[in-house]
């Protein structure tokens, strides 16, 4: 009968039965191997070398009784020497004198659940180069720890607990790990020099923590002893550490306002001994919106849940923390002198040096061979951040925390630097955690933000960006009344909160390509001309100013334009170029709401009907058909340059080739309508320019009292036969040329640098995501055709 069959009462006893037998001797259950004389606490007491630790185990209530009958386990037991170092160490003059719950966690920190042999050990490292596949940290037997935590402004989450603000409470986390490396692990990394330098012993064939195993390993009934050289104290959180380190205080305090302190009921009555315990969390402020869609800081609480209070398996924390002088001195010396410690920078600028010094799983070693480590946020060169000779190096209980004079983390240290360490610009450090619209991302960058695109390397040749950060001020005066960007109507009604899409293409158009020459962007002498963003948009630079525009008010929907100045003082050298203030937005995506188009992926008219009848000749011909010219993929056209036509230039030029097929002698042979599509799409293909030597440069051409001095390039190619076309100006006027004819370009742009809208006037400068378009009245003929 199977035990499913069994009648309710007859099964539960079969199972209690099973169960209580556990606790009985093993040698009524099997033949114990000639071999294994004794269960672990027999064979304690049976070794002389082990009779202090033995002494130990004896006061501790239950546990004889434990390693004697029931379980498997590993214990490493110090010898008698090792036991005596340590009572001497603590200044106790017998085992007596230890209090007896530190004695409890002593001993119970030396015992590891299940029984592992050195064959057991070194199975578990893999073939693997990479270290992370190897397991080497274990658990010990211990009741879970608590530790003194004091409750901070803000952190405690309810009211449930009888804690109040500045009380000590008892924290929890789980069980306590602790590293077992043998000699395979450590040759196969080529990690035994940084065994020495952590620990400061020269490693044996198995090593516990700091300890040394310096005996042959002996076999018992439910388990395995070694001898080891030395007492290993139960390791303290990375948090408690950090806390209790004097060379990080700075950065601890900075933890402090992130923390959250939850009562728990379970842990109280489990645990507490009639105390309270609480849990903990680094709520941390993560990637948001901050479009007004989520909380201010968007994050969900249980996003870092933990992270330096529980341990794993696995080791889950390392930590690179800056000493108290590193974090005063990049405060003070780098950034913003008037303030009066570090703990006076932004909230952001000190979630970051916190988030870029962590690594979330995996140990970090000194020699650690592997070129980067990914940190929460971060990307760290080992070599440098381990280099600092002074650095102190600490075992952790959930990790390993390295203190020294690290460098901060590189979102503090590139151009979006400045937004996140001054609070004139915390409104651009907000912006800046824009998670990336969902119609940019790919499998590869889903949580991509702008902050990330700032602190990479750019597409200019040096690598580097220059980046105008726009002042609180400056959002204000674009029409955003708070920092999650909502726009106020006349009547003070809020309007529909900016999308993420523009946020972003706002943010990058202030994104410049290259590190400009700080001196001339301080003093206002950069050259003038249009310098290319992030965005793929270009801006304008005349005089000192650039241009820009604005959100007028008092008018909800329309945009006045604005010369944006740089802030001098508010300027920096960082890691990938060049961060300043400025005093406006920069917003070129919306500087004419009708003539935003994007040829890249949009093959439809553009939405300002001047340009309707060129786009509609561009489709009826099939230009963007067949592979004709691939905007999308090719790269070679990121940059255009369109010379798109008037309809009255159209309707000329369509006369122009009726008249030509007309006199064709062998016309009855040509199929009308497929010769004059062919011709109109070559036609076509010569308004389109781009330059092949810089395929990111596009042709400009401003008022004509400039005389020629603002035009970027002068010319280049069309997609027809690749034909040079030149911009030059003549008698006042920007000739176009091409083939030796000669077309005007109607100039529309005022010295201010705003269009002008009058008849006689025709769009230039017009940009979208892939080309700058001009307006021009006349066709630039094929060859023959002129």
């Amino acid at each position: 009968m199977s035990i499913r069959k069994l009648p309710k009462f007859f099964a539960i006893a079969f199972f209690i039965a099973t169960f209580l037998g556990c606790e009985r001797d093993y040698d009524g259950y099997y033949d114990v191997p000639s071999n294994l004389e004794g269960p672990l606490y027999e064979q304690l007491a049976a070794n002389d070398d082990f009779s202090a630790f033995k002494e130990a185990i004896d006061k501790v209530p239950e546990l004889p009784r434990i390693i004697n009958t029931s379980g498997l386990y590993t214990i490493f037991a110090p010898t008698n020497e090792a036991w005596s170092a340590w009572l001497k160490k603590h200044n106790y003059s017998s085992t007596n004198d230890v209090p007896a719950q530190q004695l409890k966690e002593v001993v119970e920190n030396h015992i590891l659940f299940a029984m592992w042999y050195e064959y057991d050990f070194n199975r578990l490292i893999s073939d693997e180069d990479y270290y992370k596949s190897d397991k080497t940290t274990f658990e010990v037997r211990s009741i879970p720890a608590l530790e003194e935590v004091i409750s901070t402004p803000g952190s405690l989450t309810d009211d449930i607990g009888s804690a109040t603000e500045g009380d000590p409470v008892k924290v929890f986390h789980d069980y306590r790990q602790i590293g077992v490396y043998t000699s395979k692990f450590l040759e196969k990394q080529s990690l035994k020099a940084d065994y020495q330098r952590i620990y400061g012993a020269e490693p044996s064939d198995i090593n516990f923590g700091e300890a040394q195993v310096v005996t042959d390993d002996i076999s018992a009934k439910n388990g395995v002893i070694y001898g080891i050289n030395k007492v290993v104290e139960p390791l303290h959180l990375a948090s408690t550490y950090l806390r209790n380190n004097p060379r990080t205080s700075t950065y601890y305090d900075f933890m402090e306002k992130f923390i959250e302190l939850d009562y728990s009921e379970e842990y109280s009555e489990q645990y507490g001994n009639g105390e309270e315990v609480y849990t903990i969390k680094f709520n941390f402020p993560g990637a948001s919106n901050y479009t007004g869609t989520t909380n201010l800081w968007g994050t969900p609480k249980n996003t870092w849940t933990a992270a330096l209070n529980f341990a794993n398996e696995n080791h889950e924390m390392s930590v690179l923390a800056p000493s108290n002088e590193v974090i005063e001195a990049f405060a003070k010396e780098k950034y913003i002198p008037e303030f009066a410690t570090a703990d006076d920078m932004p909230i952001l600028a000190q979630y970051y040096m916190i988030r870029g010094s962590m690594k979330r799983s995996g140990l970090i070693w000194p020699s650690d061979e592997f070129a980067h480590i990914t940190t929460i946020g971060d990307t760290l060169n080992v070599g440098d951040v381990l280099s600092d000779p002074t650095a102190t190096i600490q075992p952790t209980s959930n990790g390993i925390v390295y203190v020294g004079g690290f460098r901060p983390p590189k979102y503090l240290r590139t151009v979006g630097a400045l937004s996140l360490m001054d609070w004139d610009y915390e409104w651009t450090a907000r912006a800046v955690q824009q998670v990336l619209p969902e119609e940019e991302k790919t499998a590869s960058s889903a949580g991509l933000r702008l902050i990330d695109l700032m602190s990479a390397k750019s597409d200019a040749a040096d690598g580097k960006f220059t980046y105008l950060t726009p002042s609180n001020e400056a959002w204000t005066n674009y029409g955003f009344t708070s920092p999650v960007f909502k726009f106020e109507k006349p009547d003070g009604s809020i309007m529909n909160n900016l999308t993420s899409s523009k946020l972003w293409m706002i943010i990058k158009s202030h994104l410049l390509l290259g590190a400009l020459d700080q001196t001339a962007l301080m003093n206002g002498t950069l050259p003038n001309g249009y310098y290319p963003t992030a965005s793929r948009l270009y801006i304008k630079y005349k005089n000192g100013k650039f241009f820009g525009y604005n959100r007028d008010v008092s008018k909800v929907d329309t945009y006045e334009p604005n010369l944006v100045s740089v802030i001098g003082e508010d300027t920096h050298v960082e890691d990938n170029g060049i961060v300043t203030g400025v005093d406006g937005i920069i917003d070129m995506h919306i500087a004419s709401d009708n003539s935003f188009f994007n040829l890249t992926e949009n093959k439809k008219a553009m939405s300002d009907l001047s340009y309707k009848p060129f786009m509609d000749k561009c489709n009826a011909v099939f230009l963007f058909q067949d592979g004709e010219i691939d905007f999308k993929d090719d790269f070679k056209v990121q940059n255009l340059t369109v010379f798109a036509l008037t309809s009255e230039a159209i309707s000329e030029y369509d006369d122009v080739i009726a008249g030509y097929y007309s006199a064709l002698a062998n016309k009855s042979e040509v199929d009308s309508l497929e010769w004059t599509n062919a011709a109109w799409r070559n036609t076509l293909k010569g308004h389109f320019v781009w330059n092949p030597n810089d395929p990111y440069k596009r042709i400009f051409i401003d008022n004509e009292t400039y005389a020629g001095g603002e035009m970027y390039p002068t010319e280049g190619v069309t997609f027809f036969q690749n034909t040079p076309v030149t911009v030059a100006y003549e008698g006042g006027k920007a000739m176009l040329k091409r083939n030796g004819v000669s077309v005007t370009v109607p100039l529309g742009i005022k010295e201010d640098g705003t269009s002008l809208a009058t008849e006689n006037t025709k769009a230039v400068n017009e940009q979208c995501l892939n080309a700058v378009v001009h307006l021009v009245d006349k066709v630039l003929p094929l060859p023959g055709l002129e």
